[in-house]
């Protein structure tokens, strides 16, 4: 609770010191009590488009095609002429150009938030079949296609509006650039839209088509990752030798109301590896970073005792114990506050985490649990093998 209060008040604070307008566009309810922006000109869009295409109307209620739309939702740009600029061929394109991706940036969310919906759906169904004594082979095989092309599609759509909004951020800053810069923006665009020398035409070549085998299908059995070590060498602390194998991504996660102004970037997310020492003594660390200083106040720190609990596929639940007191400090290079705490792992534990698939994690703070879905279902598997491979 404390850290949805925390979170609600930044948002607040945020809003409050955006840059108001009201002479420049009025929020109304029509006579269908639906809500619509309306500009100086009497043009108008939805407040929350029913089509999700962000369509602009004239006063009449005809749709107002893009090359012809008055730049009333331009992003600022701090050069005085702005009289000159509209009538510039380039600025005027770089506009159209950003509300296009804006346009796509928007849909992409929409297909990405249905892909989140239909990863957690197969996932669960995944779970229901696999702990199901009455489903069979061909029912437990389906699943987890099912469950692979759900997660690899959500993938591709996170890459994708990944690199679309790095493109409408950098349409942003070119307008806010010199206008020399939007020329040569201008002619490269043009340059790119030439047409092709023809090839000359060639033989066509006769195309042999290996048979498919799902088996060696790289979505439905994604290769394991590289195996690497973080450190091997003596621990500092009892001067045994010790293992470390590279960190992965274990875990991430951010709220809702945060995405927008976290452009792209994890609120927390937890990057974890396994260690051994001489004599079979072997534990997790985590690297939980939160890219925000007020971290202490939303999650307090990491009490030595605290839980770990790993929730399996099948529902079982491993819990881990911390054995260090975790404060947590500000890293400058990360922009992130920086909890690592340790987590021992003994025997009995290591057999069950050895072939586990990890779904969800819950960590206990100070203020409170937080449960975190998992991103790398292998986490343990792979660690452990790498592990293994260096011991040897």
């Amino acid at each position: 609770m404390l850290r949805f209060a925390l979170i609600l008040k930044a948002v607040f604070v945020l809003l409050f010191l955006l840059p108001q307008n009201a002479g420049a566009q009025e929020l109304r309810t029509n006579d269908k009590g639906e809500k619509i922006i309306v500009y100086p000109d009497g043009s108008w869009r939805y407040f929350n488009d029913p089509l999700g295409n962000n369509t602009l109307y004239d006063k009449d209620g005809n749709p107002i095609p893009v090359g012809q739309q008055p730049l009333a939702d331009q992003p600022a740009v701090s050069v005085p002429e702005r009289e000159a600029l509209l009538t510039e061929e380039a600025y005027k394109k770089i506009v159209v150009n950003w509300r296009d991706k804006r346009r796509m940036l928007s849909e992409l969310e929409r297909q990405l938030a249905e892909a989140e919906q239909a990863r957690k759906e197969a996932r669960q169904r995944l779970v229901l079949v696999r702990s199901s004594e009455k489903a069979s082979r061909r029912e437990k095989k389906e699943a987890e296609q099912e469950w692979e092309a759900a997660k690899a599609r959500y993938e591709e759509l996170s890459t994708r509006l990944r690199s679309l909004r790095a493109e409408v951020a950098e349409l942003e800053r070119l307008l806010k650039s010199d206008p020399r810069k939007w020329r040569a923006w201008l002619a490269e665009d043009e340059r790119k839209a030439l047409p092709l020398d023809e090839p000359k035409p060639e033989r066509p070549a006769v195309k042999v088509y290996a048979r498919y085998d799902p088996e060696k299908d790289v979505m439905l059995h994604p290769p394991a990752p590289r195996c690497e070590m973080l450190y091997e060498g003596q621990d500092r602390v009892t001067g045994t030798q010790r293992r470390d194998v590279a960190p992965m991504l274990f875990f991430a996660h951010t709220p809702e109301a945060l995405r927008t102004i976290m452009r792209g970037r994890n609120y927390l997310e937890a990057w974890g590896r396994l260690a051994a020492i001489t004599g079979g003594y072997r534990f997790l660390v985590l690297e939980i970073r939160v890219a925000s200083k007020a971290a202490p106040q939303a999650f307090g720190y990491l009490p030595k005792g605290s839980r770990l609990d790993l929730v399996l596929l099948n529902g079982d639940i491993i819990r881990l114990v911390n054995n260090v007191m975790e404060r947590g400090k500000w890293d400058e290079q990360k922009e992130a506050w920086v909890y690592t705490p340790q987590y021992n792992i003994d025997a009995q534990t290591e057999r069950k985490l050895r072939n586990a698939e990890v779904d969800k994690v819950r960590i206990y703070w100070s203020s409170g649990y937080e449960d975190y879905e998992v991103f790398e279902l292998d986490f343990f598997r792979h660690q452990f093998n790498c592990l293994d491979r260096k011991s040897r």
